[in-house]
């Protein structure tokens, strides 16, 4: 009976053990993300955007963003479509940026803008 109210007791230790760290690391985890910021507010910092360019800059991407949405609604079945509208979209906004933005900065933004397109699916060659 010992052995078993023993066993109980190390089953019970390893499972709360084992939830702990879980738990710990799915704070992390939330945290992490809920530190980043979200959307066009964050590229400020990063292009070291002045205060006459933030208002503009802002808009632009805010405007282009919806036409993305919209681009994605309209083309759900075709993907072909959707990545040449997307190309369009992506075009246009880098001619608006260009009035804002300098060199330097519309250089920067399209370094960032090519890491972070989703790459297109690989297929298997045999």
């Amino acid at each position: 009976m010992k052995q078993l109210v023993g066993m109980n007791t190390l089953f019970l230790s390893l499972f709360m053990l084992i939830t702990l760290f879980l738990y710990s690391q799915l704070g992390n985890a939330q945290s992490t993300e809920r530190e980043r910021p979200k959307g066009p507010e964050h590229l400020i910092e990063i292009l070291e955007l002045t205060e006459d360019q933030r208002d503009p800059f802002i808009t632009i991407m805010k405007e282009q963003h919806e036409k993305r949405m919209k681009v994605r609604n309209l083309n759900q079945s075709s993907r072909e479509e959707e990545k040449r509208d997307m190309d369009t979209l992506h075009t246009e906004t880098l001619q608006r940026l260009n009035s804002v933005l300098t060199v330097t900065q519309l250089e920067k933004f399209e370094e960032m803008a090519k890491k972070h397109r989703p790459q297109p699916p690989q297929t298997e060659r045999r």
